[in-house]
């Protein structure tokens, strides 16, 4: 819903994942088609990827979270992958004025991937001006993936709540705020979805 504000931002965007079970149905309903859920933590896909990054010795840069939650993350990714090389980070605290040496830093370190929390839709549109200046970078965008593991460890998610789909409960009860967007906006981002589909 956000993003559709931002027309540009959306349509520079290469791939979208789904990281709820809510949007894995809704998509096979109306198109038939079946995708796994894929979030961007190390419950999901992060993992994997975390796993192929160490193993290959590639490089990362941090985008995201409050600075003292950046420093603690990167301690536990130093600890947990030792042959991931860190060529930067920044934390999510910064203006428009402060983009363009921000953007010239990951430029200058070259990073394989980059991984930018910052929240929608800050994330994308920061992401987009990265894919400008340094086209060859993967780049990842992880909501609260950052602040959720430093304050929370690895385990964001009790293994059983992964296995029940139950995810969307167990963060109403740990994040302020997230009742109203799971019970206002996500109601009316469906309708715009089949809105989508079906009239548009």
């Amino acid at each position: 819903m956000l993003l559709r504000k931002a027309e540009h931002t959306l349509k520079a965007i290469d791939y979208f994942t789904f990281d709820g079970f809510l949007f894995q149905y809704l998509f096979f309903f109306l198109t038939g088609k079946s995708h796994k859920r894929l979030a961007p933590d190390f419950g999901s896909y992060f993992s994997e990827m975390f796993d192929y990054m160490d193993r290959k010795k590639e490089s990362v840069y941090f985008v995201g979270a409050k600075k003292e939650e950046l420093q603690t993350f990167v301690g536990l990714i130093r600890s947990k992958y030792p042959n991931i090389k860190i060529t930067g980070m920044h934390d999510g605290y910064f203006g428009s004025d402060d983009e363009p040496n921000l953007l010239s830093d990951i430029k200058k370190n070259s990073p394989d991937k980059i991984i930018v929390g910052l929240g929608t839709p800050k994330q994308e549109k920061f992401s987009v001006k990265v894919k400008k200046t340094s086209p060859d970078t993967l780049i990842f965008n992880c909501g609260a993936f950052i602040s959720q593991t430093a304050n929370h460890g690895e385990e964001y998610y009790p293994k059983w709540i992964n296995q029940l789909n139950l995810r969307w409960i167990y963060r109403i009860r740990k994040e302020k705020g997230l009742f109203k967007r799971y019970f206002r906006e996500y109601p009316k981002g469906i309708i715009y979805i089949i809105k989508d589909r079906f009239i548009l």
